[in-house]
């Protein structure tokens, strides 16, 4: 079970990130990622060994006595697609995340004509953890430590999908639904970076 939220939004202002991603100011302590559906890629359309970004507010890092980051932006972190788990249908980043990361968008680039494209390829949902067990030969206890072993699960926007062509489905006639092909990019407006 993911901590994923889907909202409609409606037609808003967005600062472009890259093209067809966006942030959009939605209040004083609140961003919304916006995303174009072109940008979206199945799961089968993820390569193992593209860079991967993952973008989210990982609030369980820094010291809360002398903040570095501000929590209220989020924070860009790079790694690689480490593998795809077929059987779960989950894909396997080799990019560490913490709690505040999970629900951010995962990223593959792929490079092709000399120009970069980004492809969301899912959320971020949990760090796949290193166990450690030691055992005390005299004392006859067992010591388990739990670490973040820098590895990372995301469910494929297939899923994504799914579940926004579900509550559609749920809220409006089927001729009412519009189809990812049908949607147009946002025209930026403000600053792109």
């Amino acid at each position: 079970m993911a901590d994923v939220a889907l909202v409609y939004l409606g037609t808003l202002n967005p600062l472009t990130l890259i093209d067809g991603i966006s942030i959009i100011k939605a209040g004083k302590n609140s961003n919304f990622i916006m995303v174009h559906s072109n940008n979206l890629i199945p799961y089968k359309g993820v390569l193992i060994s593209n860079e991967a970004f993952v973008i989210g507010y990982p609030t369980s890092i820094g010291t809360p006595e002398n903040p570095q980051i501000d929590y209220e932006q989020p924070l860009l972190r790079k790694g690689i697609v480490a593998g795809k788990n077929d059987k779960n249908k989950s894909i396997i980043l080799d990019c560490p995340v913490y709690q505040g990361n999970s629900g951010g968008l995962a990223m593959q680039m792929d490079e092709a004509n000399g120009r970069r494209n980004f492809q969301i390829i899912g959320l971020v949902t949990e760090f796949i953890p290193f166990f450690e067990k030691m055992y005390s030969l005299h004392h006859h206890y067992q010591n388990l430590n739990l670490e973040n072993s820098g590895y990372s699960v995301v469910v494929p926007s297939d899923h994504m999908l799914d579940v926004i062509r579900t509550k559609f489905t749920l809220d409006k006639k089927e001729e009412d639904i519009p189809l990812v092909s049908e949607a147009q990019p946002p025209t930026p407006k403000g600053h792109q970076i």
